[in-house]
């Protein structure tokens, strides 16, 4: 099955593309995606890592098909064909 992989900012410029057609296995969940593209993507895999140090990045906010993923719902959300998952990293400021 293939998902559309969109992003901006400094993701976009990791992924390279602002939008990645991703083929990945029936059952694939977010955190599968994640993994997928930390192995294939250089640069991507300290994005995905959690945040436990001062010098970690900002973790990902992943959104599919309009729905906002929470860290802890990763594991569970199972990707289908078609689902558009876009991949930003949280803005803050006034």
């Amino acid at each position: 099955m293939e998902v559309k992989v969109r992003s901006v900012g400094a993701i976009r410029q990791v992924l390279g593309v602002a939008e990645l057609p991703v083929t990945v296995p029936e059952g694939t969940t977010v955190s599968g995606l994640l993994a997928r593209l930390s192995d294939d993507i250089e640069g991507f895999a300290p994005y995905v890592a959690k945040a436990q140090e001062a010098s970690s990045y900002a973790p990902l906010r992943i959104v599919v098909n309009g729905r906002d993923v929470a860290p802890g719902q990763r594991e569970q959300t199972v990707l289908q064909d078609g689902d558009d998952v876009l991949v930003l990293l949280p803005i803050a400021g006034g």
